[in-house]
């Protein structure tokens, strides 16, 4: 599976909790094609996956299988202790199985009918937090989701319309807390969507969806609880003076339980100018409906929370440059966040619950540098993005929340860089992280340091007439931090994993 980022605010064009962005998942159909992989690690850590794809004049297939499961009783130094004494990591196991399978037919010479499918399940234990020795929780999951989509391409007009069904169960056990909760959702979406292409500049489009979600849990017995939500949508784009000025309006309006929620616009603007200098912009209305987990996961759900709206901007220019064996491009830019009733989730003495907080403002500036060498059979690249993020409670009605304070778990700065290079099939990437200083309590007075990661990965690919393998090393962790995302709850020292991969083309 590949996947593709689209950052900014996308409220207007993907509805509810697209605030900061969006990603999207996407299946690649490829000819007569096998292909194996198997990886094994440190710390009990394996996977195995096999997929295949066949091709025809009217149909396409693909399936994917995998399977992983990894002991993780890995070492670590309890720093909650005063001695820091080295210890081993318990009640971690974790197992995951899951298949993925997609089928395309051509019912014309415009237009196919796509069918997906995703099921996956997974067993997963919960290992204890640093000041409490011994943890019994664990949680299995079992996850299914099936969507149907039909397109059509014209030379003016393009038509799709998709339907999904999802499901999740989720069942979470700690005896220890008499804890035995199972929580079931599931989701039907209907959409449709028409664009039309006016002219060669002018491009529209609209549609509508209705997505129907459901779950039940033990806090309700078996009654189950509903969201309803319809929309309509449509979208203006626009490219002038020969493209490079592009121009994109989108609108969406949402009914939550039968009941019309904000108009959702957004406007974004680029401009190349020079054939080098690129600018671009964009200012939106974001609004975000709490989730069924959001309401009523148990534990920890909270029925009382209210949606989510504000606004985002944002504004960046980009420099690139093309050489006889390479390209370089520089990137930076700025954006703001003002966010009413604000989701947080927030740790308590068991587990963690969500709160709306009264209104946030999240701010900041972002770098990148991105660069490729390349001279016959090698090529060098290397990128280094920055980012700086304050994230602060303007407005609060909760006692416990401090306004001008960093949100808990929130880093100052994220710095991340890559460097690789490729020769002859040989390649070697190293790729590190600067994850900055983290608050855990609302009044910073409590904090996780700041840690930098540094993985390197060595790997060879051997291509044949019908087939290709590829056999790969990677060491996380060089310099053997001690980090912890969530406090309480260390990570890794050094691990090794290594693998191999196969090919077949028929």
């Amino acid at each position: 599976e590949n996947f593709r980022v689209q950052a900014g605010a996308n409220s207007s064009s993907w509805g509810s909790g697209a605030i900061g962005g969006s990603i999207f998942l996407e299946s690649e159909l490829r000819g007569n094609h096998i292909g194996f992989q198997q990886q094994n690690g440190s710390w009990g850590t394996s996977r195995s996956a096999v997929k295949g794809s066949i091709s025809a004049r009217c149909f396409s297939l693909s399936v994917k299988a995998f399977r992983q499961t990894a002991l993780n009783d890995y070492p670590f130094y309890n720093t909650a202790l005063a001695e820091r004494p080295l210890q081993r990591q318990t009640n971690a196991t974790q197992k995951q199985e899951g298949v993925i399978a997609d089928l395309r037919l051509l019912t014309g010479r415009r237009h196919y009918v796509l069918l997906s499918g995703w099921m996956q399940k997974g067993e997963r234990q919960m290992p204890p937090v640093l000041t409490i020795p011994v943890s019994v929780a664990n949680q299995d999951d079992e996850v299914q989701r099936i969507t149907a989509s039909w397109n059509y391409t014209g030379n003016l007009v393009t038509i799709k319309a998709r339907s999904g069904y999802f499901t999740e169960r989720i069942n979470f056990r700690d005896s220890l807390s008499h804890i035995d909760a199972h929580n079931f959702s599931k989701t039907f979406v209907q959409e449709a969507e028409t664009g039309f292409r006016l002219s060669q500049a002018f491009k529209f489009q609209f549609g509508l969806n209705a997505t129907d979600c459901s779950a039940i849990t033990d806090a309700f017995g078996n009654k189950a609880v509903h969201q309803k939500r319809r929309a309509f949508f449509a979208s203006w784009k626009s490219g002038l003076f020969s493209e490079k000025l592009q121009l994109l309006f989108s609108t969406r309006q949402e009914w939550l339980q039968g009941k019309r929620v904000p108009f959702i616009p957004s406007f974004s603007v680029s401009y190349l100018f020079k054939e080098r200098w690129k600018f671009r912009g964009q200012i939106a209305k974001v609004y975000r409906v709490p989730t069924l987990n959001d309401l009523y996961w148990i534990p920890g759900g909270n029925p009382e929370l209210k949606s989510e709206s504000g606004f985002s901007s944002e504004a960046g220019i980009s420099w690139t440059r093309n050489y006889k064996n390479g390209k370089i491009t520089v990137d930076g830019g700025a954006f703001s966040n003002l966010i009413d009733n604000w989701i947080q989730w927030t740790p308590g003495p068991s587990y963690w619950s969500p709160r709306n907080l009264q209104k946030v403002q999240s701010r900041g500036i972002e770098q990148n540098v991105e660069g490729v060498l390349t001279r016959k059979h090698f090529q060098l690249k290397f990128r280094s993005s920055f980012q700086l993020v304050k994230s602060t409670a303007v407005e609060s009605s909760a006692a416990t929340v401090i306004t001008g304070k960093q949100l808990i778990y929130v880093p100052f700065v994220i710095w991340n860089q890559l460097l690789s290079a490729t020769f002859h099939g040989f390649s070697a990437e190293v790729n590190g992280t600067l994850n900055g200083l983290r608050y855990t309590s609302t009044d910073n007075s409590e904090s996780l340091p700041a840690f930098y990661l540094l993985n390197l990965s060595v790997s060879k690919r051997s291509l044949y007439d019908h087939s290709a393998s590829t056999i790969f090393f990677q060491l996380n962790n060089l310099l053997q931090q001690q980090y912890q995302l969530t406090a309480g709850r260390p990570l890794p020292l050094l691990s090794l994993q290594a693998g191999i991969s196969f090919e077949f083309n028929t």
